[in-house]
């Protein structure tokens, strides 16, 4: 229900409900795997680490958590230390999700170790070439390692791959191009 409220609009209303449900369910990690991807969603992003903490402290391992917490750290400006920490539990316990692999990179990028990152988003790129966010996190460690005409080729790629409106604004704000823009340079 919650979810739903979300999703209609009713932002509040929707956050509300699934708080009520995870405090309902003191002992049930679903809730709060609900309620933290939303409260990113909402920006806000304190209140989605502490759910993702919650969980932790109920499964220590749940990947999802380990995963979007290290994710949410690395975004907002968190511990990278810890950021990375988390994403590398995460990706030992499940080793072959690329979403855990390119927050492993995301990571590494805001450590400034281009070179790490590259390698991961190289081969995310190339596994996954039709996924918009994994060429344009590739473009981003290819900025960051002094490759711009490598970059422009994954931010190409990415937009022709007609990305969800939130990743096609950050291409655009990478390249310098205007958010009503719809591909060339």
């Amino acid at each position: 229900l919650g979810e739903l409220q979300f999703r209609e609009g009713d932002v509040e209303r929707g956050l509300v409900t699934l708080d009520k449900a995870a405090k309902l369910a003191p002992q049930s990690i679903g809730p709060l795997l609900l309620l933290g991807p939303l409260q990113k969603q909402a920006q806000r992003f304190e209140d989605a680490k502490q759910t993702y903490r919650a969980a932790l402290k109920l499964d220590a391992g749940n990947v999802e958590a380990l995963n979007n917490l290290a994710f949410l750290a690395a975004e907002t400006g968190g511990n990278l230390e810890e950021a990375l920490k988390l994403a590398t539990e995460a990706s030992r316990k499940a080793p072959n999700q690329p979403n855990v692999a390119d927050t492993v990179g995301y990571v590494y990028l805001k450590m400034k170790k281009g070179d790490a990152a590259l390698q991961v988003f190289r081969n995310l790129a190339e596994k996954y070439p039709s996924n918009p966010t994994f060429r344009y996190h590739h473009g981003l460690a290819l900025l960051e390692t002094g490759d711009k005409g490598g970059a422009k080729t994954e931010f190409e790629a990415a937009l022709a791959d007609k990305p969800p409106t939130p990743v096609a604004a950050k291409i655009k704000e990478a390249t310098g191009l205007p958010v009503i823009c719809v591909g060339g340079w």
